[in-house]
Formats: structure tokens, sequence, C-alpha cells
């Protein structure tokens, strides 16, 4: 068999066209409008997976940015405890030291007024001791005449008594 005949290859011309035509006949009327429709549905899909993906990302920034909110808001508040905290302290601890000052004044001044009626009457207790010592040593003088000694031993004598 010839491969190069004309009569051969004009035939084979012939139906290699024509099978070819059918065929892109076909794939235009049937199989293009539906691999079209498959395309266009897959491509729906994915544009509806990605307005929801848009959707659920918008979604999330406005929760995160909410909850960002909500962190800076407590974060406010906390510094704001704080810081009232802190005043309260200062000004119980104020109060307090106020309180303290003015007892210790109080107090200072009654241990003051205290040592000096203690010291008055210690002072008056002297005076009547001295008192009563001069009287005793004059009562003792006069009765004999005295000597240095016997003054000294007298006033002893006269203390001793006032001691005991």
């Amino acid at each position: 068999m010839d491969l190069l005949n004309a009569e051969y290859l004009h035939n084979q011309l012939f139906w290699t066209t024509l099978s070819f035509v059918l065929l892109m006949l076909f794939m235009w009327k049937w199989a293009l409008p539906a691999i079209n429709d498959v395309l266009d549905e897959r491509a729906g899909r994915i544009k509806d997976d990605l307005d929801k993906a848009s959707a659920l990302k918008t979604e999330a920034q406005e929760a995160l940015a909410a909850y960002e909110k909500q962190v800076k808001q407590a974060r406010e508040e906390a510094a704001e405890i704080v810081t009232r905290a802190r005043m309260e302290a200062e000004q119980i601890v104020q109060t307090r030291k106020t309180e303290l000052e003015t007892e210790i004044s109080r107090k200072s001044a009654e241990a003051a007024k205290s040592i000096e009626q203690a010291r008055a009457r210690a002072l008056e207790t002297l005076h009547d001791d001295v008192v009563s010592i001069v009287v005793t040593a004059t009562e003792k003088l006069v009765e004999q005449s005295v000597d240095k000694k016997t003054a000294s031993k007298l006033t002893d004598e006269a203390i001793k008594g006032l001691v005991h």
C-alpha cells in the first residue's frame, strides 16, 4: 500500500477533516458549555468562599478591635483603681500620722505636767524635810552647845528620824 498515493491521500484528507470538524462541532455545542458551566460553578463557589472568608476576616478584626478596647478599658480601670488606692492609703497614712503626732503631743504635755507636779511635790517635801531638820537641829542646838561634830551627828540623827 502506497501511503503517498494521491487518491488514497485525498480520501484520507477528506475523512480526517470531516472528523475534525465534527469533533469541533460536538465540542463547541455540548462539551464546551458543560465545561464552562462546571468552571463557572467552581468560580462561583470560590467567589462565595472568598466572600465568606472576607466577611469572617472583617468579623474577626471587629472582634479583635472590641477585645483590644476592652483590654484597654480594663487597664485604664486597673490604673485608676491603683491610683485611687494609693491616694486613699496616703490619706490614711497622713491622717494616722496627724493622730499620732497629736497623741504624742498630748502625752508629752501630760508627762511634762506630771513631771512638773512630781517636782513640785518633791520640792515641797524637801522643803518640809529641811524645815523639820532645821527645827530639830535648832532644838538640839538650843539645848546644848554644839561643836561641828555634834552638829553633824544631830543632823544625821534627824535625817534618820525622818526616813524611818
